[in-house]
């Protein structure tokens, strides 16, 4: 799994986003004028909530740190944050108390270190009245994460469930959506569609969680030669390999991402 995500932050890193100009449909995309950047500031949602966006963040951001790049997770999703959570970092002063106290309170301030290493995060913070009011505030603190980070991660809001990410779509450099497999209908992919291209964001990709693969037999004899024993060595490279645990962040089973997919 963890492999999954190094293969993700691999196109995320080598692979150019692509703005959509002019209209966009599920049937046309005006692919001719698109617009080539370099992502520094990556924004994941997904279409619904509970389809693993906030585990896919926290891995991502471990993959980019492994890298030797200074990471930076903005935990963005002001009505139901949890990215604290798979950082094991306890709730405090983040986002809404910098938008609130604009002046009194720095980045520098609320950027706290994770349990991984080049990793730092800005949680929600503690004043969560009004999250939409808040996100239409959020520039001032990204031009800011920009100069303190080389990658900056940003946790958001399901697209279809609140307005509030909206705000911060255009102020990302590259937006990837996280699809869990057998949860999204054609007529809601069609509706993120629609929404991402009458915003012009540059999209880069989808990470499909939960997907159904048939794994490789991929170990340390790579199950080649003419060993009698070759097919039991085999059998007990994949137990071996399935019982470690992966060296993400907080995994469950079922957030995890069975293809990443550029």
């Amino acid at each position: 799994y963890a492999d999954g995500y190094r293969a993700a932050r691999t196109a995320l890193m080598h692979l150019p986003t692509q703005q959509l100009q002019g209209d966009w449909s599920p049937r046309r995309a005006n692919g001719d004028d698109n617009e080539v950047k370099v992502a520094k500031v990556i924004l994941l949602s997904s279409a619904h909530a509970a389809e693993g966006k906030s585990t896919s963040v926290a891995n991502l951001a471990a993959s980019f740190a492994e890298t030797g790049m200074r990471v930076l997770v903005l935990d963005a999703d002001l009505r139901s944050p949890d990215a604290h959570v798979k950082f094991d970092v306890p709730q405090g002063a983040g986002i809404s108390d910098y938008l609130t106290s604009r002046g009194a309170v720095e980045l520098e301030d609320i950027m706290r270190p994770t349990s991984v290493e080049g990793v730092k995060i800005v949680t929600a913070g503690t004043r969560l009245d009004y999250p939409a009011s808040l996100t239409s505030r959020l520039a001032p603190l990204l031009d800011d994460a920009r100069q303190a980070a080389d990658i900056v991660l940003i946790d958001t809001a399901p697209l279809l469930a609140a307005s509030d990410v909206f705000d911060i779509l255009p102020l990302a450099d590259a937006i990837v959506l996280v699809v869990r497999a057998g949860r999204l209908t054609e007529n809601a992919a069609n509706r993120v569609a629609e929404l991402l291209g009458r915003f012009r964001v540059p999209v880069t990709g989808a990470i499909l969680i939960g997907g159904h693969v048939r794994k490789a037999d991929y170990g340390s004899g790579y199950g080649y030669g003419d060993s009698p024993t070759r097919g039991k060595n085999r059998r007990t490279q994949r137990s071996a390999t399935q019982a470690l645990p992966p060296r993400g962040l907080d995994h469950d089973e079922a957030s995890e991402p069975r293809r990443s997919r550029p």
